[in-house]
Protein backbone atom coordinates (compact mmCIF):
# COMPACT_ATOMS: atom_id res chain seq x y z
CA UNK A 1 0.00 0.00 0.00
CA UNK A 2 3.22 2.40 0.57
CA UNK A 3 3.73 2.26 -2.87
CA UNK A 4 -0.17 3.29 -4.11
CA UNK A 5 1.15 6.76 -5.14
CA UNK A 6 3.80 5.72 -7.40
CA UNK A 7 1.66 3.52 -9.22
CA UNK A 8 -0.35 3.86 -12.16
CA UNK A 9 -4.56 3.47 -11.42
CA UNK A 10 -6.22 0.20 -12.13
CA UNK A 11 -2.39 -1.44 -12.13
CA UNK A 12 -0.39 -3.74 -9.70
CA UNK A 13 3.45 -2.59 -8.02
CA UNK A 14 6.10 -4.10 -10.41
CA UNK A 15 9.11 -5.31 -9.38
CA UNK A 16 10.91 -2.27 -8.11
CA UNK A 17 7.58 -1.85 -5.72
CA UNK A 18 7.93 -5.25 -4.45
CA UNK A 19 11.62 -4.71 -3.54
CA UNK A 20 10.63 -1.35 -1.83
CA UNK A 21 8.21 -2.30 0.44
CA UNK A 22 10.39 -5.92 1.31
CA UNK A 23 13.41 -3.62 2.01
CA UNK A 24 11.28 -1.26 4.18
CA UNK A 25 9.70 -4.52 6.58
CA UNK A 26 13.87 -5.68 6.65
CA UNK A 27 14.52 -1.88 7.72
CA UNK A 28 12.10 -2.23 10.62
CA UNK A 29 12.78 -5.90 11.54
CA UNK A 30 9.61 -6.98 9.91
CA UNK A 31 10.47 -9.41 7.35
CA UNK A 32 9.35 -12.42 8.50
CA UNK A 33 5.56 -10.88 8.54
CA UNK A 34 5.51 -10.60 4.79
CA UNK A 35 2.11 -12.25 3.72
CA UNK A 36 0.49 -11.68 7.20
CA UNK A 37 -2.92 -9.92 7.24
CA UNK A 38 -3.23 -7.20 9.34
CA UNK A 39 -5.50 -8.98 11.73
CA UNK A 40 -2.51 -12.15 12.36
CA UNK A 41 -0.19 -9.70 13.87
CA UNK A 42 0.49 -7.95 17.36
CA UNK A 43 -0.74 -3.94 17.92
CA UNK A 44 2.92 -3.10 18.15
CA UNK A 45 3.52 -4.91 14.68
CA UNK A 46 1.03 -3.35 12.94
CA UNK A 47 1.69 0.40 14.14
CA UNK A 48 5.52 -0.55 12.46
CA UNK A 49 3.86 -2.11 9.38
CA UNK A 50 2.29 1.69 9.00
CA UNK A 51 6.09 3.21 10.02
CA UNK A 52 7.66 0.64 6.81
CA UNK A 53 4.50 1.89 4.70
CA UNK A 54 5.68 5.15 5.19
CA UNK A 55 9.01 4.13 4.05
CA UNK A 56 8.09 1.97 1.11
CA UNK A 57 6.50 5.26 -0.15
CA UNK A 58 9.81 7.18 0.17
CA UNK A 59 8.21 9.59 1.88
CA UNK A 60 10.66 12.35 3.55
CA UNK A 61 8.95 13.24 6.44
CA UNK A 62 6.35 10.86 8.63
CA UNK A 63 3.43 12.92 9.96
CA UNK A 64 2.11 10.13 12.96
CA UNK A 65 -1.16 10.68 15.03
CA UNK A 66 -0.49 8.60 18.20
CA UNK A 67 2.22 6.32 17.53
CA UNK A 68 2.21 4.76 20.75
CA UNK A 69 -1.35 5.02 21.85
CA UNK A 70 -2.79 1.43 22.90
CA UNK A 71 0.52 -0.26 22.89
CA UNK A 72 2.20 -2.38 25.81
CA UNK A 73 5.54 -0.70 26.84
CA UNK A 74 7.45 -3.29 25.44
CA UNK A 75 6.08 -2.32 21.89
CA UNK A 76 6.06 1.27 22.58
CA UNK A 77 9.59 1.19 23.27
CA UNK A 78 10.41 -0.88 19.77
CA UNK A 79 7.81 1.97 17.69
CA UNK A 80 10.11 4.94 19.59
CA UNK A 81 13.31 3.41 19.23
CA UNK A 82 12.17 2.94 15.33
CA UNK A 83 11.16 6.74 15.27
CA UNK A 84 14.44 7.39 16.75
CA UNK A 85 16.49 6.00 14.49
CA UNK A 86 14.72 7.15 11.51
CA UNK A 87 15.10 10.46 12.62
CA UNK A 88 19.07 10.01 12.68
CA UNK A 89 19.02 8.81 9.70
CA UNK A 90 17.18 12.31 8.24
CA UNK A 91 14.14 11.47 8.37
CA UNK A 92 11.48 14.17 9.77
CA UNK A 93 9.10 12.84 12.26
CA UNK A 94 6.54 14.69 13.33
CA UNK A 95 3.89 13.49 16.06
CA UNK A 96 0.99 13.76 17.75
CA UNK A 97 0.81 12.53 21.64
CA UNK A 98 -0.82 12.74 24.68
CA UNK A 99 2.41 10.92 25.84
CA UNK A 100 4.67 13.10 28.08
CA UNK A 101 7.21 10.52 28.90
CA UNK A 102 7.50 9.50 24.59
CA UNK A 103 7.30 12.99 23.73
CA UNK A 104 9.74 13.96 26.51
CA UNK A 105 12.14 11.63 25.21
CA UNK A 106 11.71 11.36 21.08
CA UNK A 107 11.04 15.28 20.47
CA UNK A 108 13.73 17.30 19.72
CA UNK A 109 11.15 20.25 19.91
CA UNK A 110 7.73 20.44 20.75
CA UNK A 111 4.63 22.49 19.91
CA UNK A 112 2.30 22.37 23.10
CA UNK A 113 -1.32 23.29 22.23
CA UNK A 114 -4.50 23.43 24.49
CA UNK A 115 -7.87 24.58 23.62
CA UNK A 116 -7.09 27.94 22.33
CA UNK A 117 -3.73 27.55 20.53
CA UNK A 118 -0.41 27.12 21.16
CA UNK A 119 0.47 27.54 24.61
CA UNK A 120 4.54 26.95 24.61
CA UNK A 121 7.50 25.89 21.74
CA UNK A 122 10.53 25.09 22.38
CA UNK A 123 12.84 21.85 23.59
CA UNK A 124 10.99 19.27 26.04
CA UNK A 125 12.90 20.85 29.20
CA UNK A 126 11.19 23.96 28.62
CA UNK A 127 7.55 23.27 27.08
CA UNK A 128 6.80 20.44 29.26
CA UNK A 129 6.95 22.09 32.35
CA UNK A 130 4.18 21.52 35.18
CA UNK A 131 3.08 24.87 35.14
CA UNK A 132 2.58 24.52 30.74
CA UNK A 133 1.02 20.61 30.96
CA UNK A 134 -1.72 22.35 33.61
CA UNK A 135 -2.68 25.11 31.05
CA UNK A 136 -2.99 22.41 28.38
CA UNK A 137 -4.75 19.70 29.87
CA UNK A 138 -6.68 21.33 32.52
CA UNK A 139 -5.21 19.20 35.38
CA UNK A 140 -2.27 20.32 37.87
CA UNK A 141 0.96 18.64 37.17
CA UNK A 142 3.80 18.15 39.95
CA UNK A 143 7.34 17.58 38.73
CA UNK A 144 8.49 13.67 40.34
CA UNK A 145 10.09 10.33 38.88
CA UNK A 146 8.00 8.04 37.23
CA UNK A 147 8.89 4.44 35.68
CA UNK A 148 9.45 5.15 31.37
CA UNK A 149 9.99 2.60 28.50
CA UNK A 150 11.67 5.18 26.70
CA UNK A 151 14.52 6.04 28.79
CA UNK A 152 16.99 4.31 26.67
CA UNK A 153 16.35 4.85 22.99
CA UNK A 154 19.37 4.81 21.54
Amino acid sequence: MGRAPHIQPLSMPGPRDEELARSALAELGLAALEGFRAGEISGGEFQLVRIARCLAQEAELLLLDEPTSLLDPANAQRVARELAALASKGKTIVFATHDIALARSLADFILLLGDHGALRLGPPAEALMPDCLGQAFGVEFGMGQVPTAYSNLA
